[in-house]
This record gives structure tokens, C-alpha cells and sequence, in this order.
């Protein structure tokens, strides 16, 4: 017979690790991006969607091939020398602020809505970054990786699906018929505010109210129809009663 503590350890091996804090950090990040247009009104706004951007990139390097800043070079989001640039391939690295923000939410609505709603047969989702290799022989031989991607995009999409592979039913749309805004889950969570849990319950309860109303009014005309044709027989009958007499 096992003592009350090595039951208790049994049991607890049995129960599910909670997820990774960063990883859910990063997931309630992207959920926010998709809900809601960032405020890049003003230089402190715009420098923190690029530090939450750089965050999440954890270090991929960018390849800037414009020739803004002496012709094509790597860059890290929120360095110093080009601290609120979102480097995009073609036109696109030439438009705003808020149409390149637009570009981002375009891309990974997209990727979230293929992994919220998979269909079979499908085209995989893909993101393709580079890694590079550097050996380097200071005193001991250290082999250095790094990830390169081609479009901030790329990287993002990236970055993105490295956490949907990890993400165990942590993310989900609101369960509010017409809301669509994402949410990661806690504990029990379907709704993605209190605002869309009222409402939903507020509809509910309408649905079940005019439901009940309904079957009740089905059931006074089945009875009334039931009354009227009793009262039609008898009346019938009483005809034909006559008749004979």
C-alpha cells in the first residue's frame, strides 16, 4: 500500500504541466496585435511596437535591402542605428508606419485563422528564414547560429509558428456568435471579455425564453384544433341522428 505522499506524487504526475509562462506572454502579445490597431501616434508608442517586435523575434536578424543606410546589410529590430524601422521586402519597405502594421496583422490573421479553422487537404503554412553559421576560433572553437529572415514578416510567421506548435488549445476565438477577437485561455475561458459573456448569455436566454413561448403557444393550438374537431363530430353526429328520425 502506498504512503499518503507517494500517492499524492503519483497523482501529480498524472496532471498536465502548465504551460510555459513566456510562451503564453508571447501568445497574449500576438492576440493584441490581431484585436487591436497599435497607437504608433507619436515616437514613444512607435518605439514600443518595435521593442515588442524585437521581443518577439528573440534576436533574428532582418535583411535590409534598401539603400537607405549604405546599400543592403542585417539589422536587429530596435538597434540604435535604425531603431523604428519594420524592414519589408520591395515597395512595401517605402510605405508608413501604419500601412506596414496593416501588412503584419494581414499575414498573421492568416496563419492564425489556418490554425484556428485547418481544412483538409489544405496547403501547409510555411515561413522560411536562414540560419547561419559562424565557427568562431577565440582561444576555443564555438560554433555561432543565428536566423536571418528576408522581410520582417517572414520572421514574425516564423516566430509565430514556433509557439502554434507549442500552443495545447491555449489559443481560441471568442465563443460570442459575431465577435471573431482571439483570446488564450485560462482554465475554463470562452469568451475573450465579461462584455462578450453577458451578451452571450443575455442571447441565450432569449433564445430558450422564445423557444418555451413557442412550444407553449404549439401546444394551446394543438389543443384548440383537437377541441375543434371533437365539436365538429358530435355536431356530425347529431345531424345524422336527426335524419334517420
Amino acid at each position: 500500500m502506498l504512503s499518503k505522499k507517494n500517492r499524492g506524487k503519483n497523482v501529480m504526475e498524472g496532471i498536465v504541466s502548465p504551460p510555459d509562462v513566456a510562451l503564453v506572454s508571447r501568445l497574449a502579445w500576438i492576440v493584441s496585435l490581431q484585436n487591436e490597431t497599435p497607437d504608433v501616434e507619436g515616437p514613444q508608442a512607435l518605439r514600443a511596437v518595435v521593442h515588442h517586435m524585437a521581443t518577439y523575434l528573440r534576436g533574428m536578424r532582418i535583411h535590409c535591402a534598401g539603400v537607405d543606410h549604405g546599400g543592403p546589410h542585417l539589422t536587429v529590430l530596435g538597434e540604435p542605428t535604425v531603431p523604428d524601422e519594420l524592414p519589408m521586402r520591395g515597395e512595401d519597405n517605402h510605405k508608413p508606419l501604419d500601412e506596414k502594421l496593416a501588412l503584419i496583422r494581414t499575414v498573421l490573421g492568416r496563419d492564425l485563422k489556418a490554425f484556428l479553422h485547418p481544412r483538409p487537404l489544405a496547403v501547409p503554412t510555411t515561413a522560411e528564414v536562414t540560419v547561419r553559421c559562424t565557427l568562431r576560433a577565440e582561444g576555443r572553437t564555438d560554433l555561432h547560429r543565428e536566423l536571418i529572415a528576408d522581410d520582417v514578416r517572414e520572421g514574425l510567421r516564423f516566430r509565430l509558428l514556433e509557439d502554434l506548435a507549442q500552443a495545447q488549445g491555449l489559443l481560441r476565438e471568442c465563443a460570442r456568435v459575431g465577435c471573431g477577437k482571439l483570446l488564450v485561455r485560462h482554465y475554463r475561458q470562452e469568451f475573450c471579455s465579461a462584455t462578450c459573456r453577458n451578451r452571450a448569455n443575455v442571447r441565450k436566454y432569449y433564445e430558450r425564453t422564445k423557444a418555451e413561448k413557442a412550444r407553449v403557444t404549439g401546444k394551446q393550438l394543438g389543443a384548440a384544433k383537437s377541441y375543434t374537431r371533437t365539436q365538429l363530430a358530435g355536431t356530425k353526429k347529431t345531424t345524422r341522428r336527426i335524419t334517420r328520425k
